[in-house]
């Protein structure tokens, strides 16, 4: 099926169309997947929700909520036009989203500022979105891992003595519920017949969630 939107007509498809991207059948309009683009906007609810009720605004906190808002609008793009720009941009915004915190912080005391972390932060991710542009889904995928084991660990070793609090528990099972739902859609493991109950729908719901439980967790419980 061709993308006759003219919105969509001068970017390269995704290489896993028609029939390889995940369950939710694509529309010949210009937005592809409804279900997935819709729930795309969870990731801004959390992070509304979560700047809202973060006590001290500072310099990681503000690159943390950019990253969340940045997965948002690169979600909304991929599931408008599933082009292989929207696909790199969405996988490199969740993978830099996942290291933005610990990276935030290496990159302060390397710079001794922390002003001028966002800067470095964007260029990681536009050069990790020309690295991804084209590439497989193992890859993609498993970028994210590896950065969701990276940032986990940077994390815990940052803050060895508050793991066990709810909320953080709370992130780390509705991301890993997430998760599942995601392979399982991917896989074609689980493709439900109703949109909004497929892997990859419930995967933007459940990820939103286990945003918002670790910022409430690592921004609201830090003093």
């Amino acid at each position: 099926m061709e993308i006759s939107n003219p919105w969509w007509e001068f970017l390269a498809r995704a290489h896993c169309l028609p029939d390889h991207c995940n369950c939710e059948p694509i529309r010949d309009s210009w937005i592809t997947q409804p279900a997935t683009f819709w729930t795309s906007f969870a990731y801004f609810l959390a992070a509304l929700l979560a700047w809202r009720q973060c006590r001290v605004k500072t310099a990681e906190s503000r690159v943390w909520f950019l990253s969340l808002l940045f997965v948002g609008l690169a979600s909304l793009f991929t599931h408008a036009s599933m082009s292989e720009l929207a696909i790199a941009l969405d996988m490199a915004g969740i993978s830099m989203a996942l290291v933005c915190v610990p990276a935030h912080r290496r990159i302060a005391r390397f710079t001794g500022r922390e002003e001028g972390t966002f800067r470095f932060i964007l260029l990681y991710g536009a050069v990790l979105s020309a690295a991804l542009y084209n590439r497989p889904s193992v890859i993609t995928v498993g970028l994210c891992v590896v950065s969701f084991l990276y940032g986990f660990i940077e994390i815990a070793r940052q803050n060895a003595g508050r793991l066990l609090q709810p909320r953080l528990l709370a992130a780390v099972f509705w991301i890993g519920a997430g998760f599942a739902l995601f392979m399982a859609d991917d896989l074609r493991w689980y493709c439900p017949s109703c949109d909004l109950l497929k892997g990859h729908t419930l995967w933007h719901l459940c990820s939103a969630v286990s945003m918002f439980y670790f910022s409430r967790w690592y921004f609201s419980e830090r003093a």
